[in-house]
C-alpha cells in the first residue's frame, strides 16, 4: 500500500513537471516563462525563498525577474546584483551547476544574500543556475 501511494506521488509530479515543460515550450514572454517556473516551484516545494533571475553576459550580473520572499518583500526579489569573483553567485553561474548551503546566514561568501538570509531566518540553501 505504501509502495502504491509513492508510486501515485512520483506520478504526479512527473505529470506537473510535463505540463510544464510544455507550458516552457509555449510561451512567449519572459515574465511568462517566469510565472510558469514560479508555478511549478511553489507547488512542488515548500520553499520559503525562490528568486528568479536571469544573467547579462555582458554586465556579469543577475538581473532579478520574479519570486517568492517571506512577507511578500518583492523588493528585494526584483533586485539587480553583480556578480564579484569569488562569491556564490558567480560560481554557480560559471561553474554550471548547483551548490547546497547548509546556513546562508554564516556564509561570507554569499554578499546581500546573507543579510537577507538573516533578516528572514533563512539556513539551509540550494542555488541552481
Amino acid at each position: 500500500m505504501v509502495l502504491q501511494k509513492e508510486q501515485l506521488g512520483q506520478d504526479r509530479q512527473l505529470v506537473s513537471l510535463g505540463r510544464t515543460l510544455q507550458a516552457l515550450r509555449e510561451g512567449q514572454t519572459i515574465d511568462g516563462l517566469i510565472q510558469i517556473v514560479l508555478q511549478y516551484l511553489q507547488a512542488e516545494f515548500n520553499y520559503a525563498l525562490i528568486w528568479l533571475a536571469l544573467y547579462d553576459t555582458a554586465g556579469h550580473r543577475l538581473l532579478g525577474k520574479g519570486g517568492l520572499a517571506p512577507a511578500g518583500d518583492l523588493t528585494f526579489i526584483k533586485q539587480n546584483l553583480s556578480l564579484s569573483p569569488g562569491d556564490l553567485m558567480e560560481q554557480v553561474v560559471i561553474q554550471q551547476r548547483p551548490i547546497g548551503i547548509p546556513d546562508l546566514r554564516e556564509e561570507s561568501r554569499a554578499g546581500e544574500w546573507r543579510k537577507a538570509a538573516q533578516k528572514y531566518s533563512i539556513q539551509g540553501t540550494i542555488i541552481f543556475r
